[in-house]
């Protein structure tokens, strides 16, 4: 009927169709509902019959990925379609299907899951990744898709966070990028732990380079993977400890010559830390960032560590090998917002129990989301009662938790341009705005000090106010502010990804 309404032949290359065996895999059909409607004398049908005889369709389609994944699911489509459409749009470039298609291919979470369920293991997250390198290479990948946390990753391998403490060769413990900025007692509590149960352990502050790895960026994964194995080979080859499930999955795909381990396989097996709380606390679900998919002792482990803490484990209907992504994953927030959204709600509210999980992205999104939910380490260091609906932090606020995480063991810490230190007066419903948009602080900083330096700003009469731009990297950034007893006070603010010439 599709080629019949393609008008296209409905013959061509059909020769051998039936004689060839179906690769689709479905549960046995319920039987038709009745015998094949017979056409009219002329040969046709009525519209009666036609609609009777469809009717009988079995609807035999092969979905198990489609009704597991709101990506498939958003744009309506099923791998094969999908890989057409991809195909298409690479051999396209000016057609508007080709920007909607690379739109697309950002809106995958590359989790994983659709291989898992899979009968033929089709990947969509690997299609869509290698469509990404062939449009990066190109040229064609929109910078704006990822350009936050490419600079976000940055910052991390940078001077203001990046860190390594030597320790005698054994261990070097790597919590990675996202742990110390959510909160940085993550960070020192563990590594406080560590000291106390291993010899002379390490400790590497970066960023295992996740962010390139999704942003299309092969160049930028391998430098990311380059600087850690030297610096592992600097320490004479020690396991590394691992505390992030994407760290985990990277190591193992881009750094295999570096024997690791988790740090909740070491918690289970030199025992759980003093301070942690005692007694029971309950029933709890179990949220396993879909990067621990392939990794069954690190699930393992954290479900023995949950319930030597005092909780009553449950599980979600997708944990273990199905395990969905809480939204986070392939950085696709700035492409498909809508699609994040959806993603977001329906993981933080798939179950009305409390989450423990052990990634701090998942954490923090669902507890923006209302849900009450704790890393693994509330449970295991403090009092875990007063964490599980802790505010996660803002971007801003990530970036200040690195750099104080830092000065924790590196003091003084590294200058910062003088302009970081105006002081601004924002709403909080302009903070959210801030971080719905993607825009940090030091950007407003940056603007206050263009303008206020070089007196490049518009006055509006009707209030008084002054309204400056100024473009950083891709991105051009507006404010609308006031001076207010030595600080600057934001009314409204703006950012876009055009370059606005003079």
């Amino acid at each position: 009927m599709l080629r019949v309404l393609k008008g296209a032949s409905v013959t061509l290359n059909r020769e051998d169709e039936l004689d060839r065996p179906t690769k689709l895999v479905l549960p046995p059909p319920a039987p038709a509902p009745h015998p094949p409607t017979a056409p009219g004398d002329a040969g046709t049908y009525t519209r009666e019959q036609a609609m009777e005889e469809a009717e009988r369709c079995l609807l035999c389609a092969c979905l198990y990925c489609t009704n597991n994944c709101e990506f498939l699911q958003f744009y309506r489509t099923y791998p094969r379609k999908a890989v057409n459409d991809t195909v298409k749009s690479l051999n396209a470039i000016e057609l508007l299907c080709a920007k909607m298609t690379t739109r697309m291919t950002n809106s995958c979470n590359h989790c994983g899951l659709c291989k898992t369920l899979c009968p033929e293991h089709v990947d969509m997250g690997e299609i869509c990744m290698d469509n990404k390198h062939i449009l990066k290479e190109r040229g064609q990948l929109p910078d704006a898709f990822h350009d936050f946390w490419m600079r976000d990753m940055e910052h991390a391998m940078g001077a203001e966070a990046s860190l390594h403490l030597p320790g005698s060769g054994e261990w070097l413990y790597f919590p990675g990028c996202q742990m110390g900025a959510s909160d940085p007692d993550y960070v020192a509590n563990s590594f406080q732990y560590l000291e106390q149960r291993l010899r002379g352990v390490g400790l590497l502050l970066t960023c295992c380079g996740a962010p390139a790895n999704w942003s299309g960026d092969e160049p930028g994964q391998l430098e990311a993977a380059r600087r850690i194995a030297s610096v592992w080979e600097e320490e004479g080859k020690p396991t590394v400890i691992l505390a992030c499930p994407t760290c985990a999955k990277n190591f193992a795909h881009f750094l295999p010559q570096i024997p690791v381990v988790t740090l909740w396989e070491l918690i289970e097996r030199y025992g759980l830390p003093e301070s942690r709380p005692a007694g029971a606390a309950g029933e709890i679900a179990v949220f396993d960032p879909c990067a621990a998919r392939d990794f069954p002792s690190i699930r393992s482990s954290v479900r023995s560590l949950t319930e030597k803490a005092g909780y009553t484990v449950r599980e979600l209907s997708f944990s273990g090998e199905t395990a969905k992504c809480c939204g986070h994953g392939g950085l696709i927030y700035k492409a498909n917002p809508g699609l994040a959204a959806t993603i977001y709600k329906n993981r933080a509210f798939a179950s009305p129990l409390d989450y423990v999980t052990y990634c701090t992205n998942c954490r923090d999104i669902f507890a923006g989301e209302g849900k009450r939910a704790y890393h693994l380490l509330d449970l295991l260091f403090g009092k875990a009662e007063d964490k599980g609906l802790k505010r996660p932090p803002g971007l801003s606020e990530r970036r200040e938790n690195r750099r104080r995480l830092r000065a924790f063991w590196r003091n003084p810490d590294v200058p910062r341009p003088h302009w970081t230190k105006l002081s601004l007066l924002i709403s909080p419903e302009l903070q959210e705005k801030m971080n719905a948009d993607l825009i940090l602080l030091e950007d407003l900083q940056q603007v206050l000090h263009a303008a206020e330096e070089s007196g490049s700003y518009l006055t509006d009469e009707s209030t008084g106010r002054l309204i400056a731009h100024h473009t950083h990297g891709i991105t051009t950034y507006w404010l609308e502010y006031s001076r207010e007893n030595g600080a600057y006070r934001i009314w409204n603010l703006y950012s876009h990804h055009m370059t606005a010439e003079e």
